[in-house]
């Protein structure tokens, strides 16, 4: 018989911050280090080479992984990874920190405009 391949879903920030506020959850980032040390999205979890194997065995796979990378470009394939080594709920971020960066910054300017109002 023909094993199904799992899949992974897309989704935006929007939901992805409602996803972490009501499910057991994960933000997972696949970027570089230096990009992680400078800047990510508060409490991710930074996966390297060098914690995956303590990550893939200690994580558990029904846990939501919202995976990102700059784009949201390699994200996609880290995703599907997470996805073939048995987790069920895997999530590409659209945009990936670039787009969370954005919705940031735009909260900052809407929070700082009230203040002057």
């Amino acid at each position: 018989m023909f094993k199904r391949k799992a899949y992974f879903k897309y989704i935006s920030i929007t939901e992805a911050k409602a996803v972490i506020k009501s499910k057991n959850a994960a933000f997972v980032d696949v970027r570089d280090e230096s990009s992680f040390s400078n800047s990510h999205i508060p409490n991710a979890i930074h996966l390297t080479k060098n914690n995956m194997d303590a990550f893939l065995k200690n994580k558990n796979k029904y846990d939501h992984l919202i995976v990102y990378c700059y784009h949201g470009i390699l994200s996609r394939d880290a995703a599907e990874f997470l996805m073939n080594q048995g987790f069920k709920n895997v999530y590409s971020l659209n945009g990936g920190f670039s787009e969370y960066a954005q919705t940031q910054t735009e909260l900052q300017r809407n929070n700082e405009a009230k203040e002057i109002l």
